[in-house]
Formats: structure tokens, C-alpha cells, sequence
């Protein structure tokens, strides 16, 4: 008798403790994995879900990725996403997943990613730069007028092939300045001023060209209305986090 009510007794605990959520957290466990392992500046990193539901199933993933650049948002709702730090040289970030199941429970792991600078460089021929065509307008690609007098906006169609065994990211948007590096194309006039983008409009908005395919940007510059002859350099970054300019690999096409 005292036996059985022993047993009566323990499996009461065992239902009082599942009932009070002791074991819901073994039930829904949150974790991932990266690849690549050691992530640089110019790597874009796909993450893969690895969670467990044992009763019900897991309907919904956030991550947050503690960061937020022009190539991609801060947070996802995907399942497996992908996320590139472009300025997190030298910078360690905390990854977070939560996600939710189907009885309405959820869970979170978080991971450390450190980013280590790009040592990998591109070599002769990895990556290909044509100009396709280029004209003079007098309005930039988001319709803004000159910065000042007697300046033109110059339309370059450019065509870019990659043979190199990386991703080539859609390049910056936006004004790089003459003495700014942290820029991807320069237009040279007079073979002397150096003239960085100001704006870039994808043929078919492709993000990155992986190897062995090519994408059309069309890349603008301002430049004084009075130069005749410019010339137009891609210049491979291959760490835009660091205080000085890194090591660069320069590709140059006259127009």
C-alpha cells in the first residue's frame, strides 16, 4: 500500500512540474550554426537553424544580428538567413535567435561572431570591368540637381564579370567624396581630380554577382561640366573598416 501510494505520489510531482513549465525549455530548445567559422569584413555569412520542437512545431524565427548596414536590415524573419558585417573589422557581435512554436512557447540562444579583416585578394583576370556606354545629364539618378555650378552628371553603364571564387557585393550608394577610400569606383579628370560615385542604379537590382556570373550597374559621378576627357577605376575594398586604406587591387577603364 505505502508502495503504491508512493508511486501515486511521484507521478503527481512529475504533473505538477510539467504543469508549472519546469520542463518547457527542453520541450523547444533555440540553436544555430554559421558558416563560414572565422567571418571576414567581405564574407556573407549564412546561418542555418538547428532548433528542436519535441511536441508541436516551431512556427516562427527572429534573429538579430546587433547590426545594421546598406547592404541588409538588422533583423530576419527567415528561417536560414544570410548577413554580411561590411564594417565589423576587428568587432565581435552577438547573434540572437528566438523563436515560437505552435503551443505558443519560445526560446532564445545567442552566439558570439568575431570578424577578422579580408586577406584574400582577387588576382589578374578575377575580376573583369567594361564600359558599356556613359553620357552626360544634368540630374543624378534620384532627380537631384548639381552641388554646384558648372558641374554635369556623368551616366556610366558598367558591365562586371567575376571569375574570382567569392561573392562581388553590390557596391555603395551615395557621395564617397575626391579624398574619400571607402568608396568602390572613382572617375578620373584631366588624368588628376579623382571624382568618387554618387549613386548606383542595378540593371535587374542584383545584390552581389557570385563567380562566374556577371551584373550592369549604372554608376554616376559629378563632375565639372568643363572636363573632356575622364577615366573611370574599381577599386576592390577588401576591408572598409579600417582607420587607413588597405591594400588595394585597382582596375581601370578609359571612357
Amino acid at each position: 500500500m505505502k508502495q503504491k501510494k508512493s508511486i501515486l505520489i511521484f507521478i503527481l510531482l512529475i504533473l505538477l512540474l510539467f504543469h508549472s513549465g519546469c520542463f518547457k525549455k527542453e520541450m523547444l530548445v533555440a540553436n544555430f550554426s554559421y558558416v563560414p567559422e572565422n567571418p571576414t569584413t567581405n564574407d556573407i555569412i549564412h546561418f542555418i537553424d538547428k532548433s528542436i520542437c519535441k511536441n508541436g512545431s516551431i512556427v516562427s524565427w527572429r534573429w538579430d544580428f546587433d547590426l545594421s548596414d546598406e547592404y541588409t536590415s538588422a533583423t530576419s524573419t527567415l528561417q536560414n538567413p544570410s548577413f554580411r558585417y561590411a564594417y565589423g573589422y576587428g568587432k565581435t557581435f552577438v547573434v540572437t535567435l528566438t523563436i515560437e512554436d505552435s503551443n505558443g512557447r519560445t526560446a532564445t540562444c545567442s552566439k558570439k561572431i568575431y570578424i577578422v579583416h579580408q586577406s584574400h585578394l582577387p588576382g589578374k583576370n578575377d575580376i573583369l570591368l567594361e564600359v558599356l556606354s556613359h553620357e552626360r545629364k544634368e540630374k543624378n539618378i534620384d532627380g537631384s540637381a548639381p552641388p554646384q555650378e558648372n558641374f554635369v552628371c556623368v551616366w556610366v553603364k558598367i558591365k562586371m564579370a567575376n571569375n574570382w571564387d567569392r561573392d562581388l557585393l553590390r557596391p555603395q550608394s551615395g557621395w564617397a567624396g575626391t579624398t574619400g577610400w571607402k568608396g568602390n569606383f572613382y572617375l578620373y579628370t584631366d588624368g588628376f581630380h579623382k571624382w568618387g560615385h554618387s549613386g548606383i542604379l542595378p540593371e535587374g537590382k542584383p545584390e552581389k554577382i557570385s563567380p562566374g556570373e556577371n551584373a550592369t550597374w549604372i554608376v554616376t559621378f559629378w563632375i565639372p561640366s568643363s572636363a573632356k576627357e575622364y577615366m573611370i577605376e574599381y577599386t576592390y575594398l577588401y576591408d572598409v573598416s579600417m582607420e587607413t586604406p588597405p591594400k588595394e587591387l585597382d582596375f581601370v577603364a578609359p571612357l
